[in-house]
């Protein structure tokens, strides 16, 4: 695929290139120079960020709790 620069740097991935990686606006990417090539490279986010704010008013102890009891 070919892709134009602006005048300030910017690209444009495409979309089905950031389908198959599974990026996502604001994912933070690695910029890298190596013999004359760009590299680029997705930086792994912590599951425990991407979990921030779901469980935001429950009561996680109870709803674990009582999952345990229904598993018996």
């Amino acid at each position: 695929m070919i892709v134009k620069m602006t005048d300030r740097g910017q690209i444009v991935i495409p979309e089905e290139i950031r389908g198959k990686l599974g990026l996502a606006s604001g994912q933070q990417l690695e910029i890298m120079e190596h013999r004359g090539m760009v590299w680029l490279r997705p930086l792994l986010t912590s599951p425990l960020i991407g979990a921030r704010g779901r469980f935001r008013g429950a009561r996680l102890v109870d709803a674990l709790l009582a999952e345990r009891e229904h598993d018996g």
